[in-house]
């Protein structure tokens, strides 16, 4: 089959699907893009910023990094009880909002 026929068969098949479903698909940019023209840290850059301010790590990222085998996510579980306490010690300083009940945690 040549390319020129999978993709008019590829969007047809897409077509058919969006009309019989009838509802809107979810458009997912990737990080590239967000860090591209909006400047916002990949996951390694965010971490390392949280180590660093307005919380200070006792250890710095490559720390927690290696004691979670680079596991991104596992990391930033660690940091979040030190955050966590660190806002409900400045409570005065930020909005009201953020330490109700329905302002959870998890």
């Amino acid at each position: 089959m040549d390319y020129v026929k999978y993709k008019t068969d590829c969007l047809d098949k897409l077509k058919g699907f969006l009309t019989l479903e009838k509802k809107r698909p979810v458009l997912f940019i990737g990080s590239g893009l967000s860090q591209r023209y909006l400047k916002i840290p990949d996951w390694k850059g965010l971490l390392d910023t949280l180590c660093k301010s307005p919380v200070k790590m006792p250890r710095p990222l490559k720390y927690y990094l290696q004691s979670t085998n680079g596991d991104y996510p596992k990391v930033a579980d660690k940091l979040k009880q030190k955050y966590f306490n660190y806002f409900w010690q400045h409570e005065k300083e930020y909005p009201d909002y953020l330490f109700s009940v329905d302002c959870k945690s998890k």
